[in-house]
């Protein structure tokens, strides 16, 4: 599918910018909101008092670290708080709360991945909206398949650190190297593991593409 938007000329362009833009808002959003509603019903209020349980965009995008993502690829959201002395059981309810962005990721993903098979098998690609949602759902797989890799990263703060966290004994080795070391390492990362990361990416994604291609073609 990707060789489909290969060359970007005229107003592919702007498909291609606009579809980002929608699909960035919407993997954030539902992110940083399933963090807050799962927080919620463990039992803490605090998501709720901050305007966290919602899908409403503005309530979950950090402005800088939405520029940064849109113009280089690499951003934020704002983090949900939680208090998780309020949930029902503390290590459970912690261990949700994190697992659950990624899966709102994954979610996303696979109902994207399908979604653009689905107009690559009945659908016209001459026609520019066909296009443009072929390109949107095309972005809504490949990125939310990549924040689900990298948010599991078991690097604070990440979302896969949290999730250890909630399973380790406090005076783990690995935990007080990770609190220390891991911004470091995740910078590394960033800069110069780019290409092992989308080898993962793409091995993980692999067995969604491979399933949406065995129901439609």
């Amino acid at each position: 599918m990707l060789e489909l938007i290969g060359k970007l000329e005229g107003v592919e362009y702007l498909i291609y910018g606009f579809s980002f833009l929608i699909v960035i808002l919407l993997a954030f959003t539902f992110h940083e909101f399933a963090h807050a509603f799962v927080a919620y019903k463990q039992g803490d209020i605090t998501p709720k008092v901050h305007g966290r349980v919602s899908i409403n965009p503005i309530n979950h995008i950090d402005p800088l670290g939405f520029i940064l993502c849109f113009l280089f690829g690499v951003g934020w959201a704002k983090p949900v708080q939680v208090n998780s002395l309020k949930f029902k059981q503390q290590r459970k309810g912690m261990a949700l709360v994190s697992i659950s962005g990624v899966i709102a990721n994954l979610i996303m993903a696979f109902v994207g991945c399908g979604c653009a098979q689905a107009i690559l098998r009945f659908g016209n690609l001459e026609n520019t909206f066909v296009y443009f949602l072929f390109v949107l759902f095309l972005m809504m797989f490949q990125i939310n398949i990549s924040l689900f890799v990298f948010n599991l990263l078991p690097i604070p703060p990440l979302d896969g650190f949290n999730l250890i966290l909630t399973m380790a004994k406090p005076n783990s080795k690995f935990l007080s190297f990770m609190q220390k070391y891991g911004f470091v390492i995740l910078l590394i990362m960033l800069f110069f593991l780019g290409f092992v990361f989308s080898y993962i990416v793409e091995y993980v994604g692999y067995p969604i593409s491979a399933f949406w291609q065995m129901i439609f073609f």
